[in-house]
C-alpha cells in the first residue's frame, strides 16, 4: 500500500475535486494556502487538512475513483459480484498486493466497523448517507 501521496498528487486531487464541485455547485471546492481542501456538499462543508494516509472507500463505487488517482484505500465496499477485495479486474493492478477490509452495506454503513480502522477520511459519495450517518462518520474523520 502507498504510504502517502506527494504534496503534487495532493493538489492535482483538490484541483479535480474542485473542478468537479464546480461542475455540480456553485460553491466550489478550493485548494487554501495552506495546501488543505474544503469540499461543499449536502451536509455542509469537509475540510482536508493534508493528503490523507488512510482512506476508507465506504460507498459502492469509490474505490475504482481511489485507485485511478493512485490512492489505495484501507477498506471498501463490497458492491457486486463478489470480487476480491471489491475491487473488480480494471482496478486490481492499481490495488497492487494490498488487501483491504471488505465492507457491507446490506444493514447500512458500519459505523462502528469504520472507526475501528482508525481512517483520516472517509469517502463516502454513493452510500446514500443520511445526516445521522454523516455526523457520525464526520466525528471519526
Amino acid at each position: 500500500m502507498r504510504a502517502a501521496l506527494s504534496r503534487r498528487s495532493f493538489l492535482t486531487v483538490a484541483a479535480g475535486a474542485a473542478l468537479v464541485a464546480a461542475c455540480s455547485s456553485t460553491k466550489p471546492g478550493e485548494v487554501a494556502k495552506d495546501g488543505s481542501v474544503t469540499v461543499k456538499h449536502i451536509f455542509g462543508e469537509t475540510k482536508i487538512p493534508a493528503p490523507p494516509k488512510r482512506v476508507v472507500s465506504a460507498g459502492f463505487t469509490e474505490q475504482d475513483d481511489l485507485l485511478a488517482i493512485g490512492v489505495v484505500p484501507i477498506a471498501v465496499t463490497d458492491w457486486f459480484g463478489g470480487e476480491p477485495f471489491g475491487v473488480w479486474p480494471w482496478a486490481q493492478p492499481k490495488l497492487g498486493a494490498a488487501q483491504p477490509v471488505v465492507l457491507n452495506l446490506n444493514d447500512g454503513i458500519q459505523v462502528d466497523q469504520i472507526a475501528s480502522l482508525k481512517p483520516d477520511l472517509i469517502v463516502a459519495t454513493n452510500a446514500g448517507l443520511d445526516q445521522d450517518t454523516y455526523t457520525k462518520l464526520s466525528a471519526i474523520a
